[in-house]
C-alpha cells in the first residue's frame, strides 16, 4: 500500500511510531547534502523518521520569508499529524526581516535551527580544532578545505555529530531564538530527529 496523495508516510506499513520531519533549508546544496548523509549512515534513523527536505531551488529565493512561504505552501499541501514537525534551517547572514519570520514560525509550532553567521558554522563545529570566528565567505572555504578529502559518503558519521552537538550547546548561552555569534542551534533540530 502506497501514501495517499498529500501524505509522505504510510503509517501502516512503517513502525507505529514513525515521524515525518519536513526540514525547509535556506541553502541548496549544504544542508540538503548534510541532512541526507544523516539519514543514510543512520544518525537519523530512516526506520523511525521520514526526512522530507525542502531546499531553496537553484533560481529561487534563499531569504527567511522565501523557505518560510515553501514550508507553508507545502504543509498547506500535505497531511501531516500532530506528532510530525516542521523545521526551518536559516542563516542570520543579512536578513533584517529574520525576526519576522521567527514569530510567524512560532505562531504555526515550526522549529528554528538557525546558524549565525551561517550553516557552515555548524559544519565547522564537526571538527573539534576548527576555528568558527570569522564572516560567511571566511567560513566557507575553511570548511571546504576540512571536508576536501574525505568522501561524501564518509562525512559526518555519528560520533562527529555527537562532538558538534556538544560543541554547538556549549556555544548556546544566549537567551533568545537567535544565536549570538559565532553559534548554532542546529543541534535541536538533530536532538529532535533522534
Amino acid at each position: 500500500m502506497s501514501p495517499k496523495r498529500g501524505q509522505l508516510l504510510d503509517r501502516t506499513v512503517q513502525n507505529r511510531d514513525a515521524r515525518v520531519f519536513v526540514v525547509a533549508t535556506e541553502g541548496a546544496v549544504d544542508e540538503p547534502s548534510y541532512f541526507t548523509q544523516l539519514q543514510r549512515n543512520g544518525t537519523i534513523p530512516a526506520n523511525r523518521i521520514k526526512l522530507h527536505l525542502i531546499p531553496t531551488p537553484h533560481n529561487g529565493r534563499s531569504d527567511p520569508e522565501g523557505v518560510f512561504d515553501r514550508l507553508v505552501t507545502f504543509t498547506e499541501d500535505t497531511r501531516l499529524l500532530k506528532e510530525d514537525e516542521c523545521w526551518l534551517v536559516l542563516d542570520v547572514d543579512r536578513w533584517p526581516k529574520l525576526p519576522v519570520i521567527a514569530q510567524f514560525a512560532k505562531e504555526r509550532d515550526y522549529g528554528l535551527a538557525i546558524s549565525n553567521p551561517c550553516f557552515e558554522i555548524w559544519l565547522l563545529c564537526h571538527f573539534p580544532d576548527a576555528s568558527l570566528d570569522g564572516s560567511c565567505q571566511e567560513l566557507k572555504p575553511r570548511k571546504g578545505k576540512l571536508i576536501a578529502e574525505i568522501p561524501i559518503d564518509e562525512r559526518w558519521p555519528a560520533d562527529s555529530v555527537a562532538a558538534a552537538r556538544e560543541r554547538a550547546r556549549d556555544l548556546d548561552t544566549w537567551n533568545s531564538w537567535m544565536p549570538d555569534e559565532p553559534g548554532t542551534n542546529v543541534y535541536k533540530l538533530i536532538d529532535a530527529m533522534r
